[in-house]
């Protein structure tokens, strides 16, 4: 909980630096219902347009696999 809330705390800094930069992060959960397991996967800062195209991708394929892409 206390890293959630460190999250939320650090959006209104890091959101508007990430605009002017314009670099984004793709970050993918996916949970695994009968164990409780969670795939996480993330890229590192790219294009906005880039990371669009990736999480439309990786969205696709969760859906179709129910995990993230390999990496």
């Amino acid at each position: 909980m206390l890293s959630s809330l460190g999250a939320l705390l650090a959006t209104p800094l890091v959101w508007p630096w990430r605009a002017v930069t314009n670099r984004w992060p793709v970050v993918a959960y996916a949970l695994d219902a009968p164990d409780g397991t969670i795939h996480l996967r993330r890229t590192p800062p790219m294009r906005w347009t880039q990371a669009k195209m990736v999480a439309q991708a990786w969205a696709e394929h969760i859906e179709r696999y129910g995990e993230p892409p390999a990496r």
